[in-house]
């Protein structure tokens, strides 16, 4: 061997898997790229993830998932540090390689994974999702690929770190989503155990919508859920789980369907378009379909942002729809083993806020009556404790507002104020009153709080709120001054 040779590969070569060592001495270091030790296999990857060596790339990738998989805890900071760039540049170079593809996203999700997120950096954590997206976009009808990218992204661990392009994240989740409905990735094109993975990665993609959605600044929600396509999507997803229940309600179809129901709650809220739209697909009609059929599953938070919106509110003033969030709202009285008490305010919680916006549309006769409604809602806010962990994050005060000066309906009022002090008291940062005070939330409740008509209950409720505003010590005057 030359004296002067410092570098050699037998990659790719008989000798691939075999850690080996140049048996003699020598005056200059002999580096080796090979798949036998983890040094040889870093070595690999740093040498061959450029442009014009692609299929040494791609063996390269290949010896590095399998360490990965194998020996993770093996590697030192300085390996992940090498490891990270080496995978990240070769997927950015061969982004129409799909083996490249495949086993680059392959490493990813070892990388990722749970807690070892924390081993990176916020600029690698994002290059690393970057590379999964570009993935995902570039080769929307590959399912095992697609599994890969959002088995990566979908870690609590992740999501939570906020290290990535929330937007893009959302929108290439909301494509990736649509096109498993094209016919070359339909369950009758794919082989059981295809269509299988393709389940598990749609999964995915709804839990990342439903959880990175409301992250979103509110012109950027705006964005995605105003696609027609996205809202018509989520829809037809429920609507398929209800067409089909000899599937049986099973944990991947209960998660299915709560996950989507999230996505199109986080998407409705604050858009009236979305809202509209959502009407107009038939989402009413679905979500209701779902408290029929899923009796553990009473996710009604998307009616209430459609029951916020004036046009549309009245579509849910209908003696069916009407009776089943009744029931809900008295949910928490009913003694159930199985779920928790804090459980049960949650779902009577929200059942309340449709009914409170429902009652703002005007009396109606049919059984159940407004009057009804509106006395139930009174004795259920009258029951909630106060004290009880955030159900519930707002955008906005705004829309309770409406209900605020409603002193001739008692129950709806009462549970825009019970919400709000419920938002404002259990947070330490007092981020949600210096939102309400910027709104001109304390002049609302100082009108209410000397109304001469409003119920003493209600009245009650303002003061509560008017001294958590002057505990904190951010009244209006002040942060105008």
């Amino acid at each position: 061997m030359h004296p002067d040779l410092v570098f050699i590969s037998i990659l790719d070569t008989c000798l691939n898997r075999h850690p080996y060592h140049y048996p003699y001495e020598r005056d200059k270091p002999l580096q080796i790229a090979n798949a036998g030790t983890r040094a040889q296999c870093l070595l690999s990857l740093q040498q061959y993830w450029r442009p014009d060596r692609e299929a040494f790339a791609s063996h390269a990738l290949q010896a590095v998932y399998y360490l990965l998989q194998t020996t993770y805890d093996e590697f030192q900071p300085s390996d992940l540090r090498l490891t990270v760039r080496g995978v990240v540049l070769s997927m950015l170079n061969h982004k129409k390689n799909i083996a490249i593809q495949m086993a680059g996203s392959a490493c990813l999700y070892h990388l990722c994974k749970s807690k070892r997120i924390n081993q990176l950096t916020a600029q690698e954590t994002r290059y690393c999702v970057d590379r999964c997206l570009d993935a995902a976009e570039n080769h929307p009808r590959m399912v095992q690929l697609q599994k890969n990218v959002w088995l990566t992204v979908c870690s609590d661990h992740l999501l939570q770190s906020l290290n990535f392009n929330i937007f893009r994240t959302c929108e290439v989740a909301l494509e990736s989503m649509v096109n498993t409905r094209d016919s070359s990735v339909s369950r009758q094109s794919l082989y059981f155990y295809e269509w299988e993975r393709a389940k598990i990665f749609l999964l995915m993609t709804i839990a990342v919508v439903s959880i990175l959605a409301p992250k979103l600044p509110t012109e950027q929600s705006h964005l995605l859920a105003t696609n027609k396509r996205y809202v018509a999507h989520l829809i037809e997803m429920i609507n398929e789980n209800l067409a089909n229940p000899d599937n049986g309600h099973d944990n991947f179809n209960n998660f299915t369907v709560k996950f989507t129901l999230s996505a199109l709650w986080n998407l409705t809220d604050e858009s009236p378009v979305t809202c509209r739209l959502f009407v107009q697909l038939g989402g009413i009609a679905a979500a209701f379909g779902v408290l029929d059929q899923y009796q553990n599953n009473t996710s009604i938070q998307t009616k209430n942002n459609i029951a916020e919106v004036k046009s549309l509110k009245r579509r849910i003033v209908h003696h069916r729809y009407v009776r089943t969030v009744l029931e809900l709202l008295e949910s928490d009285l009913m003694p159930d083993s199985y779920v928790s008490s804090a459980r049960h305010i949650d779902v009577s919680y929200f059942a309340a806020g449709i009914l409170a916006n429902l009652l703002d549309c005007g009396p109606w006769t049919f059984e159940p009556t407004s009057d009804h409604c509106n006395q139930s809602l009174i004795l259920a806010v009258k029951r909630w404790p106060k004290a009880l962990l955030t159900m519930v994050a707002y955008r906005s005060f705004v829309p309770f507002f409406v209900l605020l000066k409603q002193d001739d309906i008692t129950g709806a009022q009462m549970w825009a104020a019970w919400a709000i002090q419920h938002v404002c008291i259990s947070d330490k940062q007092n981020n949600y009153i210096k939102l309400l005070l910027s709104q001109g939330g304390q002049e609302e409740f100082s009108r209410l709080a000397n109304s001469r008509f409003a119920h003493p209950d209600a009245v009650q409720l303002a003061h509560s709120v008017l001294n958590l505003i002057k505990e904190c010590g951010c009244e209006s005057s002040k942060l105008k001054n």
